[in-house]
Parts: structure tokens; sequence; C-alpha cells
């Protein structure tokens, strides 16, 4: 059995992530300020991301800051 003591630095993507994201891994992943079809298509989902997340945090979408 392997531990892995240092998820500060970073931690396992859960499977409900990998599954969520893995359509942006593999053929949408086009930069979403591109103005190309699968740019759009990315940034399309980064506003849908962005407002749902938002709604959980009760603020305005224009309030949240995503990062890399």
């Amino acid at each position: 059995m392997n531990i892995y003591a240092d998820n500060a630095a970073t931690t396992r993507l859960s499977s409900a992530a990998l599954s969520a994201m893995l359509p942006y891994f593999t053929d949408i992943y086009g930069n979403p300020s591109s103005l190309h079809s699968m740019g759009q298509k990315a940034q399309e989902a980064l506003v849908r991301a962005r407002e749902d997340i938002s709604a959980l945090l009760n603020c305005d979408p224009k309030e949240l800051f995503l990062t890399s």
C-alpha cells in the first residue's frame, strides 16, 4: 500500500471531477480567449461554470475569479 503524505502540494483527482473535466482534457481544450470554435465552446463552458459556482456561493458571477 502506498501512502502519499504531501497533499498540500498536490492531491489525487476524484473520479467525479475527472469525469466532469474529461471532455475539456480531450475534445474541448481550446483557449477560452480565442475566437475559433473550440475556444468559444471552452468559453461557454467557463461561463456556465462561473454561473453555477456563483449561484452556490450566492454572489454575482463577476465577483468570482477562477485561477489555474
